[in-house]
């Protein structure tokens, strides 16, 4: 029965004169609170005295002077539920933590500030980077985390502050650091192995904008020389230790070296520098190139001092230039040389001297030899197989003069049978005839001299093409074509 009924009830029984307790008689005082009337229907009444705890200072307000009441419909902690509903109107948390004002997981911030911030609310730590949501947005420290915070940071982003977390690409490479400690990369260094592509391109295969080269096929991030690139590529990091280490056009120079040098040999000045891509290089101001035939032996791609690669077979810009056996390159070797009469002793030689030494083909001290002094040729020989000679020694370091073994071979690995197929192979032999020991240029445009460093008596081996294809033992007078073979 409602307070307000009771009230009336209990006015009813005063005028009819009952005590309401039993058979007390009429008139005589009774021991109960007075009858009250309650307006507001909660439970209190304004007719009671103010210290008395039914009391009512608003009988027109459901929810004074208790909130609690049944008939107050106020949210006190506006969590949506009103107060007699509500299992605690003073705490909006309860009994749901999805409240705007509460902070569910807990991690420092509210639900409200995690929707502003797009955090998740139910995970402390949105971004997994060890720091909780409220740390990084206050920069205030939670005690439940290892971490501390330093300053403010993205709470959605897990490299922030840490971008040596695992799951980060702190190099922005296109791997994250897990990737990279298990391939073996960098994860400081985009291009670990410094040949112009990122390390997630060559991983991954796709093309990053940040990169001027484009990956064609998953390559080797530690590999320098992978993928090879053509000859005058620029993309390279010169500056990357695993680059300059290594030797990728396997000319038997270093990258590095071939990218700062400005010196070869004997101290001859270059007139460009090595490209560390190209197995070319420029020896006594003549480019030379590596030409590969079958044995696996690298040589010359043309002869010494030859202005280029012969596009025929007499082509004469290629001939090149013809030695003497055994000599330095003094500038007798070139073809309008001037000539003197011979010999000239070989332990003399001091190398100034640009003639071509020339010797009576009909003398009875045949063979014919420029030099005298070292009739068994084992100096001249050492100078050109061991290429340690100042004076006497023409090809560059890490190359020399060819065996008359390694001529034959490298003949029939490139196939060659004679004039007609001199050029087919790889070698592109021109027809760059020779010099008699008189001085004159014989068989030019009609056949083909090289020497060896072999010896062969008082002479010594050279490989010829003319009507066919010999080894013939030579007198050292005369002038042929080098082709350097590299060590």
């Amino acid at each position: 029965m409602l307070l307000k009924e009771k009230i009336l009830t209990a006015a009813m029984i005063a005028l009819l004169g009952l005590s309401g307790c039993g058979d007390r008689p009429v008139g005589e005082k009774s021991t109960t609170a007075p009858v009250v009337v309650d307006d507001d229907g909660d439970g209190y009444s304004p007719d009671l005295p103010q210290e008395d705890p039914n009391y009512d200072p608003d009988d027109t307000d459901p929810c004074i002077p208790d909130r609690n009441s049944p008939t107050c419909e106020e949210d006190d902690d506006g969590d949506g539920i009103i107060n007699p509903l509500d299992p605690d109107p003073l705490d909006p948390c309860i009994p749901s933590a999805v409240a705007g004002v509460c902070d569910q997981e807990p991690d420092g911030l509210t639900n409200d500030e995690e929707a502003r911030e797009g955090t998740d609310p139910i995970v402390a730590d949105t971004d997994g980077d060890g720091l909780y949501d409220g740390e990084e947005v206050n920069n205030i420290d939670d005690n439940q985390t290892v971490l501390i915070p330093e300053q403010t940071s993205d709470p959605l982003n897990p490299c922030d502050p840490n971008v040596e977390a695992g799951i980060c690409d702190q190099d922005e490479d296109g791997l994250t650091n897990e990737d990279e400690a298990e391939i073996g990369t960098n994860p400081k260094v985009a291009d670990t192995d410094g040949d112009g592509l990122y390390d997630g391109e060559e991983v991954n295969n796709i093309d990053d904008n940040n990169t001027v080269p484009v990956p064609e096929n998953t390559t080797d991030p530690l590999d320098s020389c992978d993928p090879m690139q053509n000859p005058g590529y620029s993309y390279y990091d010169n500056n990357n230790t695993m680059w300059q280490v290594k030797d990728c056009d396997g000319d038997g120079y270093d990258n590095g070296a071939e990218d700062n040098i400005t010196m070869v040999d004997f101290g001859q000045p270059l007139s460009d520098p090595y490209d560390p891509l190209s197995a070319c290089f420029v020896f006594n101001d003549y480019k030379y190139c590596e030409a590969h035939v079958a044995d696996g032996n690298i040589w010359f791609d043309r002869n010494l001092k030859a202005d280029r690669v012969c596009e025929s077979a007499t082509d004469s810009q290629c001939y090149g230039a013809l030695y003497q056996w055994g000599r330095g390159k003094d500038g007798h070797e070139l073809r309008d040389s001037t000539t003197m009469e011979g010999p000239v002793g070989v332990l003399e030689y001091d190398g100034s001297n640009e003639k071509f030494v020339t010797m009576d083909e009909e003398s009875e001290d045949a063979p014919n030899d420029w030099g005298d002094n070292d009739d068994d040729g084992e100096i001249r020989e050492a100078a050109w197989h061991d290429n340690d000679h100042d004076l006497l020694s023409i090809c560059p370091k890490g190359w020399y003069v060819p065996t008359i073994d390694e001529l034959k071979q490298a003949f029939l690995d490139d196939n060659i049978t004679g004039l007609e197929n001199a050029m087919s192979g790889v070698l592109k032999l021109g027809s760059a005839g020779k010099r008699s020991s008189l001085g004159v240029i014989e068989d030019e445009g009609d056949g083909i001299y090289y020497w060896s460093h072999s010896l062969s008596g008082k002479s010594s081996e050279s490989r010829f093409i003319n009507t066919g294809v010999g080894t013939k033992s030579e007198d050292r007078s005369v002038g042929h074509s080098i082709r350097c073979i590299k060590k």
